[in-house]
């Protein structure tokens, strides 16, 4: 199970939060962001874009928890999620499949 500090910035506070992947295929991989009072299971499709050599950028999905983004303080916290995340997947890809799956 891979694990990663995101430090994010909200309202001109930093503050950082634990991401965690629970679930990886071929297909999506699923992110837990865990943070003192809530979560978000996130789910993108990296894994799919990646191993077909494709040049889509990532989708991402909300599955579980909620981020109200009426404000553009929780946009711009969503968006920092978001790209983190991709940089560490990108990082850490090979760890989170193992060369027998290419």
């Amino acid at each position: 199970m891979i694990q990663w500090q995101l430090i994010l910035r909200y309202k001109s506070k930093k503050f950082r939060q634990n991401a965690t992947v629970e679930y990886s295929s071929r297909q999506i991989m699923r992110i837990r962001v865990e943070g003192k009072k809530s979560t978000l299971l996130l789910q993108n499709d990296y894994p799919a874009i990646r191993f077909s050599n494709s040049r889509k950028g990532v989708k991402w999905k909300i599955r579980e928890g909620a981020l109200n983004v009426a404000d553009s303080d929780s946009a711009q916290l969503l968006v920092d999620i978001f790209s983190q995340l991709e940089y560490l997947i990108k990082k850490d890809f090979e760890k989170i499949y193992p060369q027998e799956l290419f």
